[in-house]
């Protein structure tokens, strides 16, 4: 099947393109990595009147390492850098290590060769691995728009199912990234039929442990068993303050699994997905906790 009929427009600054999807409104769709759009135009899944490509944009493929307000170090990443360049990137590696590992889930190696940080991030799929990172991580979106740029917290831009708050006219430019403490250990684990199918429950963790051999901070965040990546703060708040143990774990899982209530679809029924969500958690934990220095 052929897309329907739709311009493209070719911006070459943020504000061209950012005027392009005004002018547009509604009808118009932003064009990244090309791994979630093209198969949906031609599906004719969607009718955009207008496509954004951002392919001649400069300065949104790019990973440097900056300070935010209160002067901690956070790792920016343009919303055009390819998925494969930002999972072997070394300031990633070293200082996001938890972004990686989420990259590295993600389809195969040629899906991640085209595919955008930005673009999957901007798609707002609940069963995306990025989403669910940017969410444990506490990331921070850069969106600039018809009266600037403005940022907004990973908590607040996934509001629903392939749904944003962005507002119109708005493009993601940029991700911003927690840098990591490096005594901090990470982990990302997930469930699919295949390797490369989209994932039925998902985990993303960071555990610091403290000179006692304590949990002093954790990160958690569940995919794929919502309807945006959902932050297990009462699971957090289970971990804070005890020592790793198999029997913690579980009891974290439980807490964090106890309000789930995921779609039934053909894939896994909701009560299978919860299921998932508390052994991908358990896995995460553990490994997280081994990665973790004291």
């Amino acid at each position: 099947m052929k897309a329907a009929p739709f311009a493209v427009r070719t911006p070459t600054t943020v504000d061209e393109a950012v005027a392009c999807l005004a002018a547009a409104g509604p009808m118009a769709r932003v064009l990244a990595g090309e791994q979630t759009l093209m198969p949906l135009l031609a599906a004719r899944a969607v009718h955009p009147g207008v496509v954004v490509d951002l392919g001649r944009v400069p300065g949104l493929a790019g990973i440097e390492l900056t300070l935010d307000e209160t002067g901690l170090g956070q790792l920016s990443i343009g919303s055009m850098v390819r998925q494969r360049t930002a999972e072997r990137d070394p300031l990633v590696l070293s200082l996001v290590p938890l972004l990686a590992m989420a990259i590295r889930n993600i389809a195969h190696v040629t899906v991640r060769n085209q595919g955008t940080v930005g673009g999957s991030i901007a798609n707002a799929d609940p069963t995306a691995e990025l989403p669910a990172a940017a969410v444990a991580l506490d990331a921070t979106m850069v969106v600039a728009g018809p009266t600037g740029e403005r940022l907004v917290r990973a908590a607040e831009f996934f509001v629903g199912p392939l749904a944003t708050s962005m507002r119109a006219g708005e493009l993601l430019i940029a991700v911003r990234f927690p840098v990591t403490d490096a005594a901090a250990g990470s982990a990302f684990e997930e469930f699919s039929r295949r390797s490369g199918d989209v994932a039925l429950a998902s985990a993303a963790v960071v555990l610091g442990l403290g000179d006692d051999a304590h949990i002093v901070t954790a990160q958690i965040a569940l995919g794929s068993v919502g309807p945006t990546p959902i932050r297990a703060h009462p699971a957090e708040a289970v971990l804070i303050g005890a020592q790793p143990s198999p029997e913690l774990f579980a009891a974290a899982a439980a807490t964090a699994t106890s309000g789930l209530d995921p779609v039934d679809d053909l894939l896994a029924t909701s009560a299978y997905r919860r299921h998932l969500a508390g052994v991908v958690l358990r896995r995460a934990l553990i490994a997280a906790s081994g990665r973790a220095t004291q």
